[in-house]
């Protein structure tokens, strides 16, 4: 996924930059939307986090897969294993309890 990011980058981020002022990108774009949130969804499944463990997974699949997420880490100077690498200890932090702070 990050591969293809990367190599439509500049079209990826000129047409989510023009998705809310040109109606009809709007209808172009919900399968590829709606394609991602599956992606997430299906990197959900099977998971063994429940409750808001399980929300925070879900968030953090969400981001991993997001386009706007994965620019800003690759603007940032990370290569795309990194970026995997990077999203696999955010989603393993999610899932993980939540510690108190003192």
């Amino acid at each position: 996924m990050y591969r293809f990011y990367r190599e439509g980058e500049p079209m990826m981020a000129n047409v989510l930059r023009d998705e809310a002022y040109v109606e009809t990108l709007a209808s172009l774009l919900r399968p590829m939307h709606e394609l991602v949130a599956a992606i997430a969804g299906l990197l959900l499944e099977g998971r063994p986090e429940r409750g808001r463990r399980r929300t925070r997974v879900a968030a953090a699949l969400a981001h991993a897969v997001d386009f706007e997420a994965w620019r800003s880490l690759a603007r940032g100077g990370l290569d795309d294993e990194e970026i995997v690498e990077l999203m696999v200890v955010l989603v393993r932090a999610a899932g993980a309890p939540r510690c108190k702070l003192p």
